[in-house]
C-alpha cells in the first residue's frame, strides 16, 4: 500500500500529495529527520517534507558548451550612424530594384 507524501509547507487537509510511497520509505525519511508525520498516531495519513527528498540517482547535467563566437569587438569595424552622409552614400533606398534618391542626394549630384 502506498501512503501520501506532502510538499513542505503544505496543508494536508487542503493540498494534494506530491507523490505516494511505501511505508518503509516514509519511515526511513522520518528517521533521517527529513520529514515529519502528518499525524504521529496514524501513519496512514503520510508525511510532510522538511527539505528535499531523495527519490533515486540524480540525472547528470551536461556541461555547458563553450562559446565559440568571435569576440564582441571586431577590429577594423566601427559603427556608422544610419543618418550620416557616408551611410546614405553606401545604402541608397531601393524599391523593387530601382534607386530612389532623396531630394538632398539629387541636389548633391547636380552640383
Amino acid at each position: 500500500m502506498r501512503f501520501p507524501v506532502f510538499a513542505r509547507g503544505s496543508n494536508p487537509r487542503v493540498d494534494s500529495p506530491i507523490i505516494r510511497k511505501k511505508l518503509t520509505y516514509l519511515e526511513q525519511q522520518v528517521e533521517a529527520g527529513i520529514a515529519d508525520w502528518v499525524d504521529a498516531a496514524d501513519n496512514r495519513q503520510g508525511i510532510i517534507c522538511r527539505e528535499l527528498l531523495y527519490f533515486g540517482p540524480r540525472q547528470e547535467v551536461p556541461a555547458p558548451v563553450p562559446n565559440r563566437l568571435p569576440p564582441i569587438e571586431v577590429s577594423g569595424c566601427r559603427f556608422q550612424l544610419p543618418l550620416s552622409d557616408l551611410w546614405r552614400q553606401e545604402h541608397r533606398r531601393t524599391v523593387l530594384g530601382y534607386e530612389l534618391l532623396s531630394a538632398a542626394d539629387r541636389l548633391a549630384q547636380e552640383r
